[in-house]
């Protein structure tokens, strides 16, 4: 068994690659190498200064879930999130859409939500994994570089993002929340 690389690629200044390995020639043993990593950060790929978090007009979380195992879980998930949150929960998607490989729906946030809802999510996914991103002009960026992924790292169809577009404002939440977070 090996570790994707791909998981680790998008981190540019890992120095190392670790490779976890299994087989008869280990019998059945897990044995960890790592190796340097090849690509090095050149001066010019370094930003002259930080990107302004004003750029960020929202965030969306993407639930992912599988129809037949765990659509439950992402029910009861969505259900506690509008009893707590004001947000839009988004369209089912019970097969792959645009980027995403497996079935998922979107919370779409504003700013001011991330705070609380993203920990509370993070204690809460019930074992479901979740893609946030910020919603900037810069669609595949906020996807593959500026994500933050709970559970599993899926890979996503970069194909479908495109560099550059107008940023989603906040979408009108469609929850009504009743409960505290707390």
């Amino acid at each position: 068994m090996r570790i994707r690389r791909s998981s680790f690629e998008e981190w540019p200044t890992l120095p190392h690659i670790i490779i976890v390995k299994s087989g008869p020639l280990n019998e059945g043993r897990l044995q960890m190498e790592t190796k340097r990593q090849s690509r090095s950060q050149k001066p010019s790929d370094i930003p002259a200064k930080p990107e302004a978090l004003s750029r960020i007009s929202s965030f969306h979380a993407h639930i992912y879930y599988d129809p037949r195992t765990t659509r439950d879980k992402a029910e009861r998930l969505r259900e506690l999130v509008a009893e707590r949150f004001l947000v839009r929960n988004g369209n089912w998607h019970d097969a792959p859409v645009g980027p995403h490989p497996s079935a998922m729906f979107q919370i779409s946030f504003a700013k001011e939500t991330f705070p609380q809802i993203v920990p509370w999510l993070m204690l809460n996914r019930l074992g479901l994994t979740i893609l946030v991103h910020p919603n900037t002009d810069r669609p595949r960026d906020d996807h593959l570089n500026h994500a933050l992924w709970m559970g599993s790292v899926l890979s996503l169809d970069a194909t479908h993002l495109p560099e550059t577009d107008a940023p989603e404002p906040p979408l009108e939440p469609n929850t009504q929340p009743r409960i505290s977070p707390e």
